[in-house]
């Protein structure tokens, strides 16, 4: 028996097991409310409200009387499935209907046996709860408590909906397509109770707050269990099946079958030759045992279906042969996957052997045919400078395309491939569809890396020369100022110098690189004064000198250039005056004066100018006089001006001074035609 064969079997298998007699109507009395209303008005047809809100049910009759209204059937039958329920006539009371901890019973009109008794039921106001008890003729009983009813607007076991329903005292329909429901409950009657005749259902409400609404009650014959069997189809083989056709009992039906390992559901597969027994039980749990045989039916086995993914392919390239038809496969390279790649380098028929899950042996074969690939002919150099020429190029047979970075048609450009080691490839395809491709390699080489700083910092005229140091070494230095790979500031001058700088690796790419640096021209640096001979006893005096700001160094002179001929001494004597630019260029400057003895000779040069400072030293302030107009300037020990005075007929040539920390400063006289200093001195 093939796959198919066996699925549309089990087809029929499950089909078949669930078929079983009707469950039909049971003739009963003592309903106690009638909850349909079969004619208007509704009040007048109907004992009361089956929930709060004043609704009732009403029949199709009654729902005429409305254009768009539902209803229930006429007749009071419902049927769906193999369930047949018959609801007492719409004209007297025709449901059990019972409020919270109510209880009621309905009478069978003839007592009889069942396997089981179904209810027509719902419940409002939410989903409730009831105790069904099943009293027999010998009056004995059977109890199933708290047994759930849903609400008629719930979901469950439907066996009727959208009959809509009224309001009781208005009688109009609610026009509900598709609610209120009703459902079924199954209740087996237990093994034991089976051979008794019922005589009447007895329901207590068991919800707090639900009411139960019973509508009918339909009885289930006795169960009785058969099998069908399909025969195993192969020598062997193991795809032997069987299935249960039950008819009568009630829901839920179970079965063991005595198979290795044993199976419980309505039908059992995999069996072989042989005879076999099975137990069925359905909702009332009465064991029903029966055996059966498995024959053997043998049919020709179908062949392996064998595919591929291309039937004609090219030399080297792969194809898959994919296999079904059967549980395991043994190919001729004695693989045993349902999926096997291969790669024929000529044409190659292909065959391949396997065991169904019964057990039964098929075979499958295919042919794959092969197709040689072209040749090509391909070359390219092994390397370039990234900054060389585009190159064109070639290969055979013509045709094809060439791929890869930098590639644009068939010229390859290194800028655009960039540095590193390119992969060209060139693609041709025959008329087989068959495609070879050539790959080469390129190495871009980068161009060296150079760095060169001429200066670190600006330059000045009268800097020494140096050593250039650009990296990598060893390549060409060009520019003003240059000699090998010196560079002198005193030749190139003054000025923004550029040097060029070239270096080619050992791939011979060449890369160049240019610094500059600014030379500033050396300051001009003078010392500014008109008297050079000096007497060892006259005071300090400060030497003036352009541009300011510099450093005076020599016997007797502060760097701020406060001269004392005293700490000098009598002789010859040099003065140097060394100036810094804002750029950092230097020069100085020098002059020789003398200081003789003088001796008999005490003049101040503040005398000639009758210049009086009184007391002194002081504390905290003193008075300047003076004969004549003159400017002068306080300085402290540092050579630091921090008072300038003019002395002049406004100020009747004095003032005062009070506004001076102590310690000692120096007066200088600034119009005098030479420098003449006297000491000040201010105590604590």
């Amino acid at each position: 028996m093939n796959k198919k064969f066996t699925f549309l079997n089990f087809l029929l298998l499950v089909s078949v097991s669930v078929v079983r007699s009707q469950i039909t109507p049971i003739a009963v009395s003592n309903h106690n409310y009638d909850a349909v209303a079969e004619a208007t008005t509704a009040t007048a047809h109907t004992s009361g409200a089956l929930d709060g809100s004043d609704y009732i049910l009403y029949s199709q009759a009654y729902g005429s009387n409305f254009t768009g209204a539902l209803g229930l059937p006429n007749s009071g039958t419902f049927s769906s499935g193999n369930y047949t329920f018959q609801m007492a006539p719409y004209t007297g009371n025709n449901v059990i209907f019972l409020p919270a901890s109510q209880i009621d019973s309905l009478i069978l009109t003839t007592p009889a046996a069942y396997a089981g008794l179904s209810l027509l039921c719902f419940s409002t106001e939410g989903n409730g709860s009831m105790n069904v008890t099943i009293r027999f003729t010998d009056n004995t009983t059977q109890t199933i408590s708290n047994q759930s009813l849903t609400d008629w607007f719930g979901t469950g076991n439907t066996i009727a909906s959208g009959f809509d329903r009224a309001g009781r005292t208005s009688g109009t329909p609610s026009y509900n397509s598709t609610n209120p429901k009703a459902f079924y409950i199954d209740i087996p009657i237990l093994c034991t109770n089976r051979s008794k005749n019922v005589k009447n259902i007895k329901f207590q409400n068991t919800s707090t707050g639900a009411r139960d609404v019973i509508m009918a009650v339909s009885g289930a014959p006795m169960p009785t269990f058969s099998v069908g069997v399909n025969p195993v189809t192969c020598q062997g083989g193991t795809n032997g099946s069987a299935y249960a056709i039950v008819s009568g009992g009630i829901p839920p039906f179970t079965y063991t079958w005595n198979t290795t390992p044993v199976q419980t559901a309505t039908s059992v597969t995999g069996l072989s030759v042989g005879v076999y027994s099975y137990t069925a039980t359905d909702g009332g749990l009465c064991p029903i045992a029966g055996t059966f045989a498995i024959t053997q039916s043998l049919q020709t086995q179908p062949s392996l279906s064998v595919t591929a993914s291309f039937y004609t392919i090219c030399a080297g390239t792969t194809v898959t042969l994919n296999v079904s038809g059967a549980s395991t496969y043994t190919w001729d390279n004695n693989t045993s996957a349902t999926s096997v790649t291969q790669a024929p380098s000529v044409s190659t028929t292909y065959t391949v052997g396997g065991l169904t899950s019964a057990n039964c042996f098929r075979t499958g074969s295919l042919n794959i045919t092969v197709n040689p690939l072209p040749v090509i002919n391909f070359t390219a150099p092994a390397a370039m400078c990234i900054n060389a020429q585009q190159l064109t190029l070639t290969a055979s047979p013509v045709g094809g395309g060439y791929v890869g970075q930098g590639v644009s048609s068939n010229i390859f450009s290194p800028a655009s491939a960039g540095v590193g080691t390119k992969t060209l490839s060139y693609t041709y395809t025959d008329g087989n569809n068959c495609t070879s491709k050539v790959v080469n390699t390129i190495v871009v080489n980068a161009l060296p890396v150079v760095t060169f700083t001429l200066a670190a910092n600006t330059l000045c005229a009268n800097s020494p020369s140096f050593v250039m140091n650009a990296s990598p070494a060893g390549g060409t230095y060009t520019g003003t100022g240059v000699s090998g790979d010196v560079f002198s500031p005193s030749t190139a001058g003054s000025g923004t110098k550029t040097v060029y700088y070239e270096y080619t690796d050992a791939n011979n790419c060449t890369s160049s690189i240019t610094s500059s640096v600014i030379i500033f021209a050396v300051p001009n640096v003078t010392i500014v004064t008109n008297k050079k001979v000096y007497c060892t006893n006259t005071n300090s005096l400060y030497f003036n000198a352009s541009p300011s700001g510099g450093t005076y160094s020599g016997p007797g002179i502060s760097p701020t250039g406060a001269f004392s001929p005293t700490l000098a001494g009598a002789g010859n004597h040099t003065i140097t005056y060394a100036y810094t630019d804002v750029y950092g260029c230097s020069n100085t400057a020098a002059m020789t004066l003398t200081v003789n003895n003088c001796n008999g000779l005490n003049e101040s040069p503040f005398d000639s100018y009758q210049v009086q400072v009184f007391p002194n030293p002081t504390f905290g302030s003193f008075i300047v006089k003076s004969s004549e107009n003159i400017n002068l300037k306080i300085l402290n020990d540092l050579g630091q001006l921090v008072k300038e005075l003019s002395l002049n007929e406004g100020n009747n040539h004095n003032a005062r001074v009070n506004d001076l920390s102590p310690g000692i400063y120096f007066m200088t006289v600034e119009n005098a035609p030479a420098a003449i200093t006297k000491k000040v001195v201010l105590l604590r």
